[in-house]
């Protein structure tokens, strides 16, 4: 609660407590306190610990902390995620890191109040900074770009989160192409490596996006949901 940095060495030495609320608890207050000595040890909990009140606290703390590669390491879990608790809480991370603090939060609490009322309102919002940021682009380009948000609309609407997944990723690399002259190629790591000199955070939503596209196979079963696209969605419309 003090967010007293005096308690750090105390609280690294606590990760290794049998304890998992104690741990938990721990992980919490170095993520409120923002020393990023821990960053190593969150990380391993991410990918590797079995209890969920660790990785939720680990994700939680990484975004706190906002260490941006951890997106890379969030996204995994998220995508082998059984239970819906876990997924939630570390979409909610993987949002922080992505935005600003607590906005995909509340995304999701009004998604839970009204559903499929934040697509609509997210998309909005992209095709008005599409405009805005087009307005000395080739008409076309322009067009073509509003009709790939508007698509993306229709099929969340439906449900198909595949061909949602499709177009995000074609609409992102239209935007870094926009922005940067990001050259598309089917090299999509060299894309993403490219971006990352202008944005990181960007290139870690090109990444996830592409993750998406591919496909989230647990079990030979599409594991992508809603959550997942309106994650995808979120990014986009940054």
């Amino acid at each position: 609660m003090t967010k007293d940095r005096a308690a750090v060495d105390a609280l690294l030495l606590k990760l290794d407590d049998p304890d998992g609320e104690t741990r938990s608890e721990c992980i919490r207050a170095l993520g409120e306190i923002g020393d990023h000595r821990a960053v190593p040890r969150l990380l391993d909990f991410v990918s590797q610990s079995d209890d969920i009140r660790i990785v939720t606290a680990s994700a939680g703390a990484l975004a706190d902390l906002r260490e941006i590669p951890a997106i890379y390491r969030i996204v995994p879990r998220m995508k082998d995620a059984t239970s819906v608790v876990l997924k939630r809480s570390l979409a909610v991370a993987v949002g922080e890191l992505m935005g600003e603090r607590d906005e995909f939060y509340k995304v999701l609490i009004k998604e839970q109040q009204t559903g499929g009322s934040q697509a609509p309102r997210l998309l909005r919002r992209l095709r008005r900074e599409i405009k805005r940021a087009t307005r000395r682009e080739p008409r076309m380009e322009r067009a073509k770009m509003i009709e790939k948000a508007h698509k993306i609309e229709w099929s969340f609407d439906k449900g198909e989160f595949a061909s949602c997944a499709d177009l995000l990723l074609e609409l992102a690399l239209d935007i870094a192409a926009l922005l940067w002259k990001v050259e598309r190629r089917e090299d999509i790591q060299g894309v993403i490596d490219e971006i990352s000199g202008h944005d990181k955070v960007f290139a870690a939503g090109i990444w996830h996006l592409d993750q998406l596209h591919r496909q989230w196979l647990v079990s030979n079963t599409d594991t992508r949901d809603g959550l997942d696209i309106l994650l995808g969605i979120y990014f986009s419309r940054q």
